[in-house]
């Protein structure tokens, strides 16, 4: 490995920060909503930042968990949402507001063609 050209490391190395926006990991992250069945007409949704949880609460359906979570976290810009163990994707908070019904449709679609 060759050595980094100086005047590289003396450009980088006074850099001044204070005009570049450096937000932290979290505020960049999308978060995930994870739909679990956990009773005849009830799901238990839990929303979660990187490793923890961030919020838990349960639903009479997916679509309503779906809608709940959009309207708990209406900053959010999208979540990755998940049912059991699979997953429609990154999906824009618009569509969670819209459509939640269509999405959970797809959810138990992709559920039902691998675990029946």
């Amino acid at each position: 490995m060759e050595p980094l050209d100086s005047a590289y490391t003396q450009q980088h190395r006074g850099r001044d920060n204070r005009h570049h926006s450096i937000r932290p990991r979290s505020e960049k992250m999308i978060q995930s909503l994870h739909i679990e069945k956990s009773a005849p007409g009830q799901y238990l949704a839990r929303v979660m930042n990187e490793h923890s949880e961030a919020l838990s609460f349960t639903s009479g359906t997916i679509a309503g968990a779906i809608r709940d979570a959009a309207r708990m976290l209406p900053k959010a810009k999208a979540f990755h949402i998940w049912y059991e163990h699979v997953s429609v994707g990154t999906t824009p908070i618009q569509h969670m507001q819209n459509e939640p019904e269509t999405l959970a449709s797809k959810l138990k679609l992709l559920h039902g063609q691998f675990w029946g």
